[in-house]
């Protein structure tokens, strides 16, 4: 790009009214149940007062804030996050679509009003916390997004289109005057390279750099994708924000007729099979890493319609919302709701290369499932969360992730929020395997080994460990999950010498007590009201059991949760038919599910090398290290789920 450009106002005018065409604006009707409440956003925004409160803001604030003088370099709460959420001016499809349901200029006008403002206060663009790169991208977009909507109302003078894009002209330069090599590992990389990858199409004879950033985009999704679909920063937060800006390159190649990289196509759609496996039952998604429990809906409903995939509109709702009518347009929202309605197939998911795991009972919002995590660090979004356990049982969540709260420095929920005992994990001696040191870094952190996993009908196993230091320390969790609503967690510790741990067990805000009757612990259990936060900004009490054990060189311990209608008890594993098998070598118990159906789970710590290998449990023989009986009507069914 040349510092001096002629912006072609008649170019301009024809690229967008390709977009205004392709949406169908005229026909855009945004949801009756969303009217009220944008009305009532657009109003705070003529006001100059501002909300960031969408499902994707990466950066939430549910607390108006209203600036009398707008000054774009304004940090809100002590935390220069609201700055960057200002900035990015994510909130002009509020404005635009509060005009479409009210007709009422107003709000159109303060749309304009905003746009311009921002680029009179930047006549250059230099560094600071109004331009940094991140938001200086999303920004551009938002701009660009708004402006067929503000031509087609007639809002906009040729002059004000020439100042907007020889502004986001300027932007671009900037993003690729500043772009470090660092960025090509990151989702800010990848959010800067996509949307100049959609706004070159707007700019005649960028050959030269539009190469670039085709080449960089590749590039950057070549590593920062697994084999599996996910993102590699270990947020699945990140991975969406990844995904969404890819979903909207495709659309947006195909507005302007413009042939969009294969690849691109095929890894958005590789990350959205991938997002819904890590759905819970209500459709959220988990707090892993540094995400919100958000509903995954929206993405959904803009992916089916882009890939034609009837399965991920499983996900999504039965039309477009009012952010995605106002990105996609009518005539994408007419497309998806014609597609059929698929149920997806699989019900479980193996991130061999992320270090994600997940199953289900079924995929209906009562389903009962299962998240297990022992992935790499990932980025500085990654927490320490290596062997953690999320389940719902009856699709309420029931062991969960603390979540993010802050990324401010300064704040201690930061760093213990990222920490090992804010996750379904244990610490030896209160020193924990993994220690973050600030809001983006660590001192140290624990060496995760490969996970083993198997699939049996109804039946799941997931085993992993992870090898750490001072003391040295090997731990092993060894989880067998039963669809019906069995989870089975034995936890294995190795480290010479006498020591204590302390698990923890983190339960949903629903829970004002700890509940007795779906847990079975051994050790001593005190419970504590600690916060957790499932939306940025955002703080709730819940109940952590934390569960203390002494120990000399190892132990092993059994965790158990459950139906409520079910019974738990101790039953023992029988060497040759003979000998009561010793507790530090095997453990087992079995769940009675009814006076005709019960569930025996054996899990061996080490290997019988003394005495007949044989073993019997339930009566049943066998020679495994991982096993499941179970029996119905007086029928027995063994399943090894490690030999």
């Amino acid at each position: 790009m040349e510092d001096r450009m002629m912006i072609d106002i008649k170019h301009i005018k024809k690229m967008c009214q390709k977009v205004i065409d392709y949406k169908d604006i005229d026909h855009i009707v945004i949801p009756v149940q969303e009217q009220k409440t944008i009305i009532a956003k657009a109003d705070l925004l003529l006001d100059q007062t501002f909300v960031f409160d969408k499902p994707w803001d990466m950066e939430r604030c549910s607390i108006p804030y209203k600036l009398d003088i707008l000054n774009w370099e304004t940090i809100c709460h002590d935390d220069e996050e609201w700055c960057f959420m200002l900035n990015r001016m994510e909130f002009l499809d509020t404005l635009i679509n509060a005009y479409i349901i009210s007709k009422d200029t107003r709000y159109i006008q303060k749309a304009k009003y905003y746009i311009i403002h921002w680029i009179n206060s930047h006549v250059r663009i230099v560094s600071q916390p109004s331009t940094r790169t991140l938001d200086t991208a999303i920004r551009m977009m938002s701009m660009f997004e708004a402006v067929p909507y503000l031509l087609h109302y007639s809002v906009l003078k040729d002059e004000e289109l020439e100042l907007i894009f020889t502004s986001i002209y300027h932007q671009a330069l900037y993003l690729k005057e500043n772009y470090q090599p660092k960025y090509t590992l990151s989702n800010w990389g990848s959010i800067q390279v996509g949307i100049l990858y959609i706004i070159l199409d707007i700019y005649p004879n960028q050959g030269h750099l539009y190469s670039w950033v085709e080449q960089e985009i590749q590039q950057q999704l070549q590593i920062q994708i697994y084999e599996d679909g996910l993102q590699w920063e270990q947020s699945t937060m990140y991975h969406v924000e990844v995904l969404n800006i890819l979903l909207k390159v495709i659309y947006y190649k195909r507005v302007f007729n413009q042939i969009c990289n294969q690849y691109i196509i095929d890894t958005a759609e590789k990350m959205s099979e991938a997002l819904y496996q890590l759905s819970m039952p209500n459709n959220e998604i988990e707090c892993f890493g540094d995400t919100d429990r958000v509903t995954i809906s929206a993405v959904m409903e803009r992916a089916s319609y882009l890939f034609s995939n009837g399965i991920l509109k499983y996900f999504g709702n039965a039309e477009f919302d009012a952010e995605n009518m106002y990105y996609f347009g009518a005539c994408a929202n007419q497309e998806y709701k014609n597609l059929p309605l698929l149920q997806p197939a699989l019900q479980s998911f193996d991130g061999y290369a992320s270090g994600v795991f997940t199953t289900r009972s079924c995929w209906g919002s009562s389903a009962n499932f299962t998240m297990f995590t022992n992935g790499s660090l990932g980025s500085g979004h990654g927490h320490s969360d290596n062997l953690h356990v999320s389940l719902c049982m009856n699709g309420k969540p029931v062991l969960i992730d603390s979540g993010r709260y802050t990324y401010r420095e300064d704040h201690k929920e930061r760093i213990r929020l990222k920490s090992v005992a804010a996750h379904n994990s244990l610490v030896i001696d209160d020193h924990p395997s993994c220690i973050p040191s600030g809001s983006w870094t660590y001192s140290d952190f624990t060496i995760p080994t490969k996970t083993y996993v198997k699939h049996d009908g109804k039946i799941h196993y997931y085993e992993g460990s992870v090898i750490s230091k001072n003391p040295l320390q090997i731990w092993t969790r060894k989880l067998v999950t039963i669809d019906s609503g069995i989870w089975f967690i034995c936890d294995e510790v190795k480290c010479d010498g006498t020591h204590q741990i302390k698990q923890y067990f983190h339960f949903d805000p629903m829970y004002h007590e700890i509940p007795k009757n779906i847990w079975t612990y051994e050790g001593d259990m005190h419970a504590e009201e600690q916060f957790c936060s499932f939306i940025y900004n955002e703080q709730m009490v819940h109940q952590v059991g934390i569960v203390s054990h002494d120990f000399t060189d190892t132990l092993n311990v059994i965790t158990t949760f459950h139906q409520p209608e079910y019974f738990v008890e101790d039953i023992d594993v029988i060497q040759a038919g003979e000998t009561i098998v010793s507790k530090d070598i095997v453990n087992a118990k079995q769940f009675i599910v009814s006076r005709t159906e019960n569930y025996t789970i054996a899990v061996f710590h080490q290997e019988i090398f003394s005495g007949r290998k044989i073993m019997y449990l339930n009566g049943v023989p066998f020679h495994a290290k991982v096993i499941v009986i179970h029996e119905k009507d007086g029928n027995k069914t063994l399943y090894v789920m490690r030999t």
